[in-house]
């Protein structure tokens, strides 16, 4: 039995296929939600727009535009897959799991939607080329998996404050000092940090993505160089071997379980 299976980072698929003569076995793929509102933790007081300018999604929910690259990405997927995905799914077929957001479960809901279009056979109404498939998720709590190691995991948030106390992120502070001293000015919220400077920019982008007209004092900051200090602090999240395995290690581990599996002829992958 053939087995394809779509990892993705946030959601997540694994998706089992019937026999085929073709060499493909196993195949992860990793992604994100779509393109969203900003989270109201990232926000800032200065910021023109407030919650009313983002109803009826609200803090941190997919846009329509969010939701439309969702369910293209899933049309995608069957387009390069569909050999092997066969034209009827069967509940056998798919594991689809999300982390405990809003976001994150619609995106894994349109992906399906894409890539699973009904047979002709599983039509239940004649005006929606749709069917309902379930999908799997571990609320924030209790997820070890896909969360972020930061909500869970001492060692993690150890080794990361040992960085965040080390001469190399003081050097990269510094070196951005009057870039973080405009920001604050402007957004009239503290840039102690790098991950704040993070939290405009993503604000910011998700704005811009929203089409959104963005205040005059962020041209000269906007997309750069805020773009390259958000990559700064996302680098730092990840600065040496521990941190790197304790951020990705979980993920990976489940990747070569699954190819360890498969390759020893074992179709239960999940």
């Amino acid at each position: 039995m053939k087995t394809f299976a779509l990892l993705i980072i946030f959601s997540i698929l694994f998706v089992y296929c019937q026999q085929s003569e073709e060499s493909l076995q196993l195949v992860h793929v990793f992604f994100r939600h779509g393109s969203r509102t900003p989270e109201f933790k990232a926000t800032y007081p200065k910021d023109i727009y407030k919650l009313e300018d983002f109803m009826p999604m609200g803090w941190g929910q997919l846009t329509n535009v969010g939701k439309q690259r969702a369910y293209k990405l899933g049309k995608l997927l069957r387009n390069r897959y569909d050999s092997f995905l066969g034209d009827i799914y069967t509940p056998e077929l798919v594991e689809a799991t999300s982390t405990d957001f809003d976001r994150t479960k619609m995106t894994v809901l349109l992906v399906l939607a894409g890539l699973f279009p009904p047979a002709q056979s599983q039509m239940w109404d004649d005006g929606l080329s749709w069917i309902p498939i379930p999908y799997y998720f571990e609320k924030a709590e209790h997820d070890y998996f896909i969360r972020r190691p930061t909500d869970y995991c001492p060692a993690y948030v150890d080794a990361l404050n040992k960085v965040y106390e080390s001469a190399a992120y003081a050097e990269a502070l510094k070196d951005h000092e009057e870039v973080l001293k405009y920001i604050e000015e402007n957004t009239g919220k503290p840039m102690g940090t790098l991950e704040d400077v993070f939290d405009v920019f993503q604000t910011l982008y998700a704005e811009r993505q929203m089409n959104f007209t963005l205040p005059e004092w962020t041209k000269s900051v906007f997309p750069e160089p805020i773009s390259s200090i958000a990559g700064i602090q996302c680098n730092f999240e990840n600065y040496n071997g521990i941190l790197k395995r304790l951020n990705g290690g979980r993920i990976l581990k489940k990747v070569i379980e699954h190819m360890v599996k498969k390759s020893n002829n074992d179709t239960a992958c999940s």
